[in-house]
């Protein structure tokens, strides 16, 4: 009969992995799959992206967030598909066939894991087939990876592993190649053939290290639970310990967790129950995807049987607030746990609620076998606390006969015990004997005398080298803290010759200070002294100007005084013409009145202009010429021509200068008049060289041929000849054809306007 039961052990083993293992691949592949990006972090790419293939990627990406994110929300797995047919839109519509399939390739995962498989399987098996029809080797290797999920036969799996092996042989990737094989190895493990699958990975070990693979603490993980399905616990602590070094060395703690998990199964078989909580609990804090329920249980299982519940309790609380999105399969650990808290701490009514609850929820999200029983068995080990043995018995016996060999081993002994207690107090002692040594044969083919001995050896020698490096990191601590004091000596030292240099430095700018705001001060008096002599000068100039002011006035004042008077003396020889007969003397009058309004003219062009000193030639010989015209209207042929140029002359000049055009032209419009032609008298006064031209000329009756203007007894010729040595002039009188008379003189503060 032990015989019998032996074999039934063995080929339980073999069967228990099976159906665990597939469980982890199917519901914990998609909780731990890493996500490169934020959510934040793809938002911010896909804004900045162009429609090109550098947008199929990030809408690729977001669809795999959206994919991989926790819980089984319906809307994010809507967003996924969405995201994944967009980015097939979009390749298609930039002919990036590569991008397409990728996309394709993602959107089959989608479908997998919405329940359309056979839609995903169709996908991916057209996309897998492309790259057959290509020869593109790697990417058919790559795509094959995403059709693994689809298969729940293993010879069909380990068939598709056959050919990625032969694609990465063809293609020469040799880490490729050793990755394919450990996953063979995986698939033996799943089908029982665990000597077979621990071989394997023994021997890809060696290879691992030449090839620089960076998942050796995957093959331990395997070997360890392969070790623990044989009941060979001390092979499973050494390649338990062994991962965790290697993970330790690497730097690379993203996985540490699994081995500290491995450690705590071991410690809780082995009967350590503080020695699994410790182990339990890191591993809970290390998970690096959030925590995991299976862990929290297994930890607060373990802590009620350390008789602290409330502890317990506090590790579900705390899980569960650190928690944002649950899956459905995690809800049945949540409601175990709480079970086992609740029973724990006498709450009878809370803890079966919760283990019926955490059945349901299982048996609705279709958990493995093997952790439905698992829950049976806690459900009927309360019922068998609590007295109410006929609960228990059903409850025990579904948990021991599901399909032959899905029962863990250390599950069963726990099983056979429990329904010795019940049998044994319903009075069924022949089952009960039976029972009891059903426990007892698989008590005794786990745990032995050698083999505790062995594991015992292990421990001490896992925890002589924790503690060999525990001494090696607290020598190097030593020397780091020495070499910290020695910085921190040498930074003291620093800082306080920075501080006497600061205090230097400050003292000396200080001082600085100190003369700037002397200097400062100095510049201020200086200032104010300059300002004061500067608004005293100012006072000055502002009382030149009103000295200038009005001594403009005042001689404006005064030539529209003087061209007043002159005015009211040629009214008054006007007035008298009225009581003269005499032509002698009305002529001389009329002469003298003409002689008058050309200094008339002067003084009014200077007290109606701005500049008081100078007269703009020009406009007054214009103005000149208009009225003399004017006076001798009754000449009808006679036309003047002007040629002068802009310019001006001081008063001291313009008086000559117009007194003797005025003789001129007045003896050219009495005297050079022809019956029967037109009489044309130029006038021009023009620069020549650094002198003026000033020249009257006509084309008249001219001047006799001996006529001799030193003997001319005439006033207007005598005024002529006196008003240009007044000049300083030289006068020139000519009359061959016509009479011209020049004067060429040198002119005081002339302006020539432009």
């Amino acid at each position: 009969m032990k015989q019998a039961v032996l074999q039934k052990i063995f080929f339980s083993r073999l069967l228990c992995v099976l159906f665990f293992l597939l469980a982890a691949a199917g519901a914990e592949a998609k909780m731990h799959t890493v996500v490169k990006y934020t959510v934040q972090q793809l938002y911010s790419m896909m804004a900045a992206s162009r429609p090109d293939t550098n947008r199929v990627n990030v809408l690729v990406e977001m669809g795999l967030y959206y994919l991989y994110k926790s819980g089984d929300d319906k809307v994010d797995m809507d967003s996924s598909e969405y995201c994944f047919n967009r980015a097939i839109t979009l390749a298609d519509s930039l002919h990036a066939t590569i991008w397409r399939r990728e996309a394709q390739l993602s959107l089959g995962l989608h479908y997998f894991y919405s329940n359309r498989k056979q839609e995903g399987f169709d996908l991916i098996n057209s996309v897998i087939q492309s790259y057959y029809r290509e020869a593109n080797w790697i990417r058919e290797g790559e795509a094959l990876r995403y059709l693994l999920k689809f298969y729940d036969n293993l010879d069909q799996r380990i068939r598709i592993l056959r050919r990625m092996q032969e694609l990465a042989q063809i293609t020469g990737n040799r880490v490729e190649e050793i990755d394919v094989q450990q996953q063979v190895a995986e698939m033996h493990m799943l089908q029982g053939k665990l000597e077979q699958a621990q071989s394997e990975l023994a021997q890809l070990l060696p290879q691992y290290k030449d090839v620089g693979y960076r998942k050796v603490w995957w093959a331990y993980d395997h070997l360890s639970i392969i070790a623990l399905r044989l009941g060979n616990l001390n092979k499973q602590l050494e390649y338990a310990y062994a991962g965790l070094q290697y993970l330790r060395a690497s730097g690379d703690t993203s996985f540490i967790y699994l081995f500290y998990h491995r450690l705590g199964v071991a410690c809780e078989y082995m009967g350590k129950t503080e020695e699994s909580i410790v182990y339990y609990r890191k591993a809970l804090d290390a998970c690096p995807y959030g925590p995991r329920f299976d862990i929290m249980r297994m930890l607060s299982k373990q802590l009620c049987k350390a008789g602290r519940p409330k502890e317990a309790l506090a590790v579900y609380k705390q899980t569960i607030h650190r928690t944002k999105h649950v899956a459905k399969d995690e809800h049945m650990d949540i409601c175990l746990t709480a079970g086992d808290i609740y029973f724990a701490l006498k709450e009878y009514e809370l803890a079966e609620k919760n283990y019926l609850q955490g059945i349901d929820l299982g048996l609705e999200a279709k958990v493995s076998m093997p952790i439905i029983s698992e829950a049976w068995f806690l459900l009927g080990k309360f019922y068998t606390d609590r007295g109410q043995y006929d609960k228990a018995s059903g409850y025990l016996h579904k948990a021991l006969n599901i399909p032959f060999g899905m029962v863990e081993v250390f599950s069963q002994k726990e099983i056979h015990l429990a329904l010795f207690r019940v049998d044994s107090a319903q009075g069924n002692y022949a089952s009960a004997i039976k029972e009891y040594q059903l426990y007892k044969t698989l008590n005794d083919s786990i745990f032995n005398v050698a083999k505790s001995q062995q594991m015992e050896e292990l421990e001490i020698r896992y925890e002589t080298r924790r503690k060999e490096n525990d001494i090696h990191m607290l020598r190097q601590q030593s020397v780091l803290q020495g070499k910290e004091l020695q910085q921190t000596a040498a930074m003291r030292n620093i800082t306080l010759g920075g501080i006497a240099l600061l205090l230097i430095i400050c003292g000396l700018l200080f001082n600085r200070y100190r003369l700037k705001q002397r200097s400062n001060k100095a510049l201020q008096v200086k200032q104010q002294a300059l300002e004061a002599k500067q608004k005293e000068v100012n006072e000055k100039n502002e009382s030149l100007l009103n000295l200038v002011y009005e001594k403009e006035w005042l001689l404006k004042e005064v030539h529209h005084r003087v061209k007043n008077n002159l005015q009211i003396a040629i009214s008054l020889l006007s007035a008298q013409q009225e009581y003269l007969d005499n032509e002698d003397a009305l002529a001389a009058i009329c002469n003298s009145q003409h002689r008058m309004q050309a200094m008339s003219l002067i003084h009014q062009k200077l007290y109606l202009s701005e500049n008081i000193s100078l007269i703009q030639m020009q406009g007054y010989i214009t103005e000149l010429v208009d009225y003399l015209h004017e006076q001798f209207d009754y000449v009808r042929n006679i036309r003047f021509v002007q040629d002068v140029t802009p310019v001006e002359l001081d008063v001291s000049q313009a008086v000559p200068v117009g007194l003797i055009l005025n003789e001129a032209i007045t003896n050219a419009i009495k005297y050079a008049c022809v019956p029967g032609r037109q009489t044309v008298v130029n006038i021009s006064l023009k620069p020549d060289g650094d002198y003026l031209l000033l020249e009257i000329a006509d084309n008249g009756r001219g001047l006799p041929p001996d006529f001799d203007a030193s003997q001319s007894n005439s006033l207007g010729l005598s005024l002529i000849q006196a008003l240009s040595e007044q000049l300083d002039g030289v006068l020139q009188i000519t009359g061959t054809s016509g009479v011209t008379i020049s004067v060429r003189f040198a002119a005081e503060h002339t302006f020539e306007r432009h």
